[in-house]
């Protein structure tokens, strides 16, 4: 399908000057905005966009910050492993040194996740409230 949307000679102007293939981009904003939206899937993506990979098609997504399956699927899983330690107590291991060992034994080294991070985000979570494990 050919569609074709008029703009304004200056406005068209100014974005070629930024953008070098105008179509393109406004194939891309197109395909990012359907993804928000539901309306199109990541595999629908690829094929728009004409990406050779899944991988590439989710770096296109994160390029343009949005939030893909894979990455719900990564924090999905991140959450349940937090679960599974709510056994243990502060008093039997102290907060910070509960951090890094779910840091370590989780491989977020790795995915380039700092203790200083994951501590911090947990304490946003908990908007300043002691967290009980």
């Amino acid at each position: 399908m050919e569609i074709t949307i008029y703009i304004p000679e200056a406005v068209g102007q100014q974005l070629q000057k930024k953008w070098d293939n105008l179509s393109q981009k406004t194939l891309e904003a197109l395909a990012i905005q359907a993804y928000r939206d539901g309306v199109m899937t990541s595999a629908e993506i690829q094929t728009l966009l004409n990406l050779s990979s899944r991988g590439e098609t989710n770096e296109f997504l994160k390029l343009h910050q949005v939030y893909t399956e894979e990455d719900l699927a990564k924090d999905v899983k991140n959450i349940e492993q937090l679960d599974n330690y709510k056994n243990i107590s502060e008093t039997q291991l102290g907060f910070g040194e509960f951090i890094q060992k779910f840091r370590q034994e989780h491989n977020l080294a790795q995915e380039g996740i700092e203790s200083e991070e994951l501590l911090k985000e947990v304490r946003d979570l908990s908007s300043g409230r002691e967290v009980i494990w």
